[in-house]
């Protein structure tokens, strides 16, 4: 099973921290958000959160949830092809449980205002996705755009690392 190959990587490795890596993001709108956004763009019934894919993201979220619990890592996720940047923290019973970033390709054209919007809106009006997990967006970034991850360590003395993330912005001009 891969929770157990997970951990038992972790107790022989000693690693602090786990970046996990999606083709899309893990958590980006709720299941009504994603099935509203698919009846204008087909390319959103390759989400996660899409009505035929949400077992596997609840079994993905919840074997991190759970490593995450025994292991004491920190654990970042991190997503990709959306056409615009994002931030955002995923929370439980509203208790912070994991940071994502959001980013794509700087090769992708960045999305219009009013997509961004509507994307902003259904995010606000359905954060609540299941079983008491919600999301909240920090900001969208709606230009082209990369991610910058630092891993540092919390205290000198520790195996606690953070996580640190940001975005940049691709200059058109």
């Amino acid at each position: 099973r891969l929770d157990t190959l997970l951990q038992e990587g972790i107790e022989r490795t000693g690693i602090q921290g786990l970046l996990v890596f999606t083709p899309s993001p893990l958590i980006y709108q709720s299941s009504s958000g994603t099935h509203i956004l698919s009846l204008f763009q087909d390319d959103f019934e390759g989400q996660f959160a899409y009505k035929h894919y949400q077992n596997e993201q609840m079994r993905l979220i919840q074997l991190l949830y759970d490593l995450k619990q025994r292991s004491k890592i920190d654990i970042s996720l991190i997503g990709g092809d959306l056409h615009f940047g994002a931030q955002s923290t995923v929370y439980l019973h509203d208790k912070p449980i994991f940071e994502q970033i959001i980013t794509s390709a700087i090769s992708n054209t960045a999305i219009e205002p009013y997509e961004l919007f509507a994307v902003h809106w259904l995010a606000e009006l359905f954060d609540d996705f299941t079983m008491n997990w919600r999301f909240k967006h920090h900001f969208l970034l709606p230009t082209r755009n990369y991610a910058l991850i630092q891993v540092e360590k919390v205290h000198e003395n520790e195996k606690h690392v953070r996580i640190n993330t940001r975005h940049a912005h691709v200059n058109d001009q």
